[in-house]
């Protein structure tokens, strides 16, 4: 049974309203949920996944650490060592060290309607208050 015979009453006839629907482009505070080292035909990759409140699905990110092709390669290394340096204040370190770390970043959806992440910055820290009494 799909959604669609399941309670959603729908015909041909109805307006459907998908305006709402998508990802809103902006910066999120997100938080690296996952970390991971993957093997493919083609190269190794890193998959990181990403939440935030104001995205209602987790977002995978694939990025190349070797690759058939060298460029590839190059940008997702790039991609990892901003990622790092927003997480970690520094671009090395164990990928379970990414996992809760949060980072800012810009949050978009491509023409295929797939979330793009880029622009990772580190969160600020909150500034604490002074006593000066």
């Amino acid at each position: 049974m799909s959604e669609f015979d399941s309670g959603m009453s729908s015909t041909t006839e109805e307006e459907l309203d998908f305006s709402g629907d998508g990802i809103t482009k902006g910066e999120y505070e997100l938080t690296i949920t996952d970390a991971e080292a993957e093997e493919k035909d083609n190269g190794d990759s890193v998959k990181v996944t990403f939440e935030t409140p104001g995205v209602a699905f987790p977002i995978p990110v694939n990025y190349w650490t070797e690759h058939q092709n060298p460029k590839a390669a190059s940008a997702g290394r790039g991609q990892l060592k901003r990622i790092f340096t927003a997480a970690l204040g520094q671009p090395k370190g164990a990928l379970s060290a990414l996992k809760g770390k949060k980072v800012l970043a810009t949050v978009s959806e491509d023409a295929q309607g797939f979330a793009r992440v880029s622009g990772f910055k580190p969160v600020p820290k909150p500034v604490e208050a002074v006593n000066l009494g």
